[in-house]
């Protein structure tokens, strides 16, 4: 877990690609950022250099999975993001 200070160029969607997460929503609903996009003069897309940007920590596994196979996978956190690829 870390903060990032946006650089000028910088964009939410670049920011949470560069850190592993698949979209801006990721970083933009936290709690911790709710600062920065609660207020109704800013959007998702609208951030200015010097900004501070709560990074959560990602936490990868892999997971053989027989085909048709059921599987539950829980999260430590509230939010969790499940990426899925075939072998």
């Amino acid at each position: 877990m870390k903060n990032y200070t946006v650089k000028s160029g910088d964009s939410l969607w670049k920011i949470a690609r560069d850190h592993g997460f698949s979209d801006e929503k990721a970083l933009s609903s936290l709690a911790e950022n709710s600062e920065l996009f609660a207020d109704g003069k800013r959007n998702d897309f609208r951030i200015n250099p010097g900004d501070k940007i709560f990074i959560p920590e990602l936490i990868s596994a892999c997971h053989k999975v027989a085909v048709n196979g059921k599987r539950v996978f829980k999260t430590p956190s509230r939010k969790g993001f499940l990426r899925l690829k075939s072998a």
